[in-house]
C-alpha cells in the first residue's frame, strides 16, 4: 500500500475515534462547567470554548471555594513539593536488592543523583507547572503533565494542557494507556511547529495572506504501540518497537493531514486523577465532590448581598404629591407640608443573622473537603500546644489523607521516572558505579523517597508513635526487671535507625549497618577488656592480702607484667 494511502487511512480512523471518544467524555463536561464557573474561574470552558471564557468569574458570590482550592494546593507545596526544602531521596528499588542502599560507593551515587535532579528541577519551570498540575487535579479533578526534552537548549520543559484538550484512552482496570489531545494552533504557530511543507492549502493560504491569527484544529493521538503498528504498520515507528512504547500522530482535521509522527518511552503526558470511580474513565476533584455545597453557597451569598444591599437602600413610602420631586441625594432637600406625609423607609422584616449562620456552615463544609484546618492547625489552634500534640494532631490529619497522598507519590513516581530517563539521555547523572552494575547486571529500579514535612508527618504517624509508646511502657519496669530490653535487636541500634529516619534525619549523617556493627564490635571489647582489667585487680588485691605468691603465668602475673 502506498505510504500516502496508508496515512489516510489511519488519519481516518484517528478522526472516527475522537468522534467516539468525544461521546464519552461529554456527560462529564456539563460537571466540569459547574466547577470552573462557581469555583475554578480560571479554566473556563468545556462545552463552548469561546463563550464561556467571555464569562468565567463574572458571577461568583462567594470566595471561599477558591480560597480553600489555594490553600489546598499551597499547602501541598509547601509540606510536600517544596522548592525551598529537600522533598525526595532515591534509593535502589527491590526487595533482594534492598541491601546495596547500604553500599557506601551506591549512596554516594543517590546522592549526586539526587543533587543533579534538584538543580535540574530547579532550572527549569517545575514548579510553576507542578502548581497548575495540582489546581487541574484539586478541581476538575483530570490534570495532564507534559515532560519533554527541549532539544535547542537540552533543558527539559513541563507544560500543562487545559483539561478539554485530553480525551482518555483505559484498558480494562481503568488505567489511561492512550490520549487524545484535540487542540487548535493559529496559521503561524502551525507553520512554526510542523513546517510549511506540511501544512494545508487553507493554512498556507493564511498565512501567506497575512491572516496568520486564524486558528485551525489539530489532533495528536498516542496509544501504546501494538494498538495500531500491526493494523497499519508504520516502518518508522516499527523500527522504534525496542526503545519507544507509545507512538504518537498529529493530524490537522481539515485538511486530514498527518503532520507529525514519534513515539515515547514512557505515556507522555502523565495524567493525574485526584479521585477516579471503578466505572468511570475520569476522575472527579475536591471542587467537584463539594460541588452542592458550593452552589448553594454562591446562592446563599448572592441572597446576602441583596440583603445587605435592601438593609443599607431599603425601599421607600413617597407620598403621591411628592412623586418625581425627591431627592435622595446626600443632604438632599426635601419640602412638605404634611409633617405625617414623609418619606419613609418600608419595614422588610429580614432577618439577617439566620442567612449568616447558613453561610458559616457552607463554609466550613467546604473547607473540610480541602482539609483547611490541617494547613492552618497552629493558627486556628485554641491553645498553644506542645511538640508531642502538634505531632499527633499532625497524625490524625495526616491519615485522613493517605488516599490523595498514596495516589500523588504515584504520579510523581513517574515524573521522576521520566526527568531521570531525559537526564539520563543527556548525560546529565553520575555514572552508574560498578558494583552496582556487576551485583544486577544493568537492570535495577530506582525508588523514590518523599521526605517533606506531610509524608515525614505520616512516618511519625505509623513508624515512631508504635516505637515510642512500647518505650514509654517498658521504661518504668527497667529497674524491677534487668533484662527487658535485651529482646532488642542491635542493644536498640534498630530503634534508633526507625526513629531517626522517621523524624527526618538526613541519611548522609547515620552510620550505616555495617559501621554501626564495627562501633558496638569496638566498644565490647573494650568493655571485656576493662572488665578483665577490674576482675585481675580484685583477685591481686585479695591474693596479696592472704600472702600468697602469685603463679606465673596466671591472670596477675599477665596484668602485673603488662603494668
Amino acid at each position: 500500500m502506498p505510504e500516502e494511502k496508508k496515512d489516510s487511512t489511519l488519519v481516518d480512523k484517528i478522526i472516527k475515534r475522537q468522534k467516539v471518544l468525544e461521546d464519552i467524555r461529554r456527560p462529564y463536561e456539563s460537571i466540569w462547567d459547574e466547577v470552573s464557573y462557581f469555583g475554578c474561574s480560571r479554566r473556563p470552558g468545556f462545552e463552548n470554548w469561546d463563550e464561556q471564557v467571555k464569562k468565567h468569574g463574572t458571577r461568583i458570590y462567594d470566595g471561599t471555594p477558591a480560597a480553600a482550592l489555594n490553600l489546598y494546593v499551597d499547602g501541598i507545596l509547601g509540606y510536600y513539593i517544596s522548592s525551598a526544602l529537600d522533598w525526595f531521596n532515591y534509593r535502589i528499588g527491590g526487595y533482594h536488592l534492598k541491601h546495596l542502599n547500604e553500599d557506601k560507593d551506591v549512596r554516594i551515587w543517590t546522592q549526586e543523583m539526587r543533587e543533579a535532579v534538584y538543580w535540574e528541577l530547579n532550572e527549569s519551570n517545575f514548579y510553576d507547572a507542578i502548581r497548575e498540575v495540582l489546581l487541574d487535579d484539586a478541581s476538575i479533578g483530570n490534570a495532564n503533565f507534559f515532560i519533554d526534552e527541549n532539544m535547542s537548549d537540552q533543558s527539559i520543559d513541563f507544560i500543562v494542557r487545559h483539561p478539554r484538550e485530553l480525551y482518555f484512552i483505559t484498558d480494562s482496570k481503568g488505567e489511561v494507556i492512550g490520549i487524545h489531545r484535540k487542540f487548535r494552533l493559529n496559521a503561524r504557530q502551525a507553520v512554526e511547529d510542523f513546517g510549511k511543507e506540511k501544512a494545508s492549502v487553507t493554512i498556507e493560504n493564511s498565512y501567506e495572506q497575512d491572516n496568520m491569527d486564524r486558528k485551525f484544529e489539530y489532533i495528536q493521538a498516542i496509544y501504546p504501540i501494538n494498538d495500531y503498528i500491526p493494523k497499519t504498520f508504520d516502518k518508522e515507528i516499527g523500527k522504534r518497537r525496542k526503545f519507544h512504547q507509545f507512538v504518537s500522530y498529529y493530524i490537522e482535521v481539515a485538511g486530514k493531514n498527518l503532520v507529525k509522527r514519534g513515539g515515547y518511552r514512557t505515556l507522555n503526558p502523565i495524567i493525574w486523577r485526584m479521585r477516579k470511580y471503578s466505572d468511570e474513565p475520569y476522575g472527579r476533584g475536591l471542587l467537584g465532590d463539594s460541588i452542592s455545597e458550593v452552589k448553594r453557597l454562591n446562592s446563599a451569598s448572592k441572597t446576602q448581598m441583596q440583603v445587605a444591599q435592601l438593609s443599607a437602600e431599603p425601599p421607600l413610602n413617597i407620598p403621591f404629591e411628592m412623586k418625581d420631586d425627591v431627592d435622595m441625594s446626600p443632604h438632599g432637600p426635601n419640602y412638605y407640608r404634611d409633617a405625617g406625609r414623609i418619606v419613609q423607609p418600608i419595614p422588610t422584616g429580614i432577618n439577617y443573622p439566620v442567612t449568616e449562620d447558613y453561610i458559616n456552615r457552607l463554609q466550613q463544609a467546604i473547607e473540610r473537603h480541602f482539609q483547611v484546618e490541617f494547613f492552618l492547625m497552629l493558627s486556628r489552634a485554641e491553645k498553644v500546644m506542645t511538640a508531642t500534640e502538634i505531632i499527633e494532631k499532625q497524625g490524625e490529619k495526616v491519615a485522613l489523607m493517605s488516599s490523595q497522598l498514596s495516589k500523588m507519590s504515584k504520579r510523581l513516581d513517574d515524573t521522576h521516572n521520566r526527568v531521570l530517563n531525559i537526564m539520563y539521555n543527556q548525560g546529565k547523572l553520575p555514572p552508574i558505579p560498578e558494583k552496582l552494575l556487576v551485583a544486577t547486571g544493568g537492570f535495577f529500579e530506582i525508588d523514590v523517597d518523599y521526605i517533606g514535612p506531610l509524608p515525614e508527618a505520616q512516618k511519625r504517624l505509623f513508624k515512631a508513635r508504635g516505637i515510642r509508646q512500647s518505650l514509654e511502657v517498658a521504661l518504668p519496669y527497667v529497674e524491677v526487671i534487668p533484662g527487658i530490653m535485651d529482646v532488642l535487636k542491635g542493644q536498640g541500634s534498630e530503634i534508633g535507625r526507625e526513629l531517626f529516619l522517621s523524624h527526618g534525619m538526613p541519611a548522609k549523617v547515620m552510620n550505616t549497618k555495617e559501621e554501626v556493627a564495627a562501633i558496638q564490635k569496638q566498644e565490647a571489647e573494650i568493655a571485656k577488656q576493662q572488665f578483665e582489667m577490674e576482675m585481675a585487680e580484685k583477685e591481686a588485691k585479695i591474693v596479696k592480702s592472704y600472702g600468697k605468691e602469685v603463679e606465673q603465668g596466671s591472670v596477675i602475673d599477665k596484668l602485673e607484667n603488662e603494668v
